[in-house]
């Protein structure tokens, strides 16, 4: 019952981390570029346009590191790991995983005449970081409670 009770818990951490690592990626990219480009900072209009890039990749995003997450999620369950470094790790490894998986099928995805902008393939290292700061989101919705449902089932059957 405290497992099932969990599922929730981490549904939504997992989805709050996914948003924040596609915010923390997508403005991390566009200052870069910005950077690039005029020299200096993107100014709020530039955010303006954020929405697209955003619903994009939260999708894409969501359907890369699905697998990878839950694995990840499962193990730290299972074996009550509650560390930030391991979430931290964690979501390097899945957010490499997902750079692995949607770089090669990033073109293919954007329709064609779309003006979407490229924003994977020229960023692995941005995309790793973002993984780092979605486990760390995960971590602190959900990872520091990671495997407590456990004891409270083993403090039910022992009274």
């Amino acid at each position: 019952m405290a497992l099932i009770c969990r599922l929730p818990v981490i549904v939504l951490a997992f989805l709050a981390a996914c948003v924040i690592a596609e915010a923390f990626y997508v403005i991390v990219v566009l200052e870069y570029e910005s950077f690039q480009l005029r020299g200096k900072i993107a100014g709020p209009h530039v955010f303006a346009g954020l929405i697209e890039p955003l619903g994009f990749g939260f999708k894409l995003l969501c359907a890369t590191t699905a697998l990878p997450a839950i694995v990840a999620v499962t193990i730290t369950e299972l074996t009550c790991r509650r560390a930030a470094w391991v979430y931290l790790v964690a979501g390097a490894a899945t957010a490499l995983v997902c750079y692995l998986v949607a770089a090669p099928f990033e073109r293919k995805l954007i329709p064609q005449g779309h003006n979407t902008p490229s924003l994977i393939e020229p960023y692995p290292i941005s995309m790793v970081v973002a993984g780092i700061v979605a486990g760390a989101a995960y971590w602190l919705i959900a990872g520091r409670t990671a495997g407590l449902w456990r004891k409270a089932n083993r403090a039910k059957l022992a009274s």
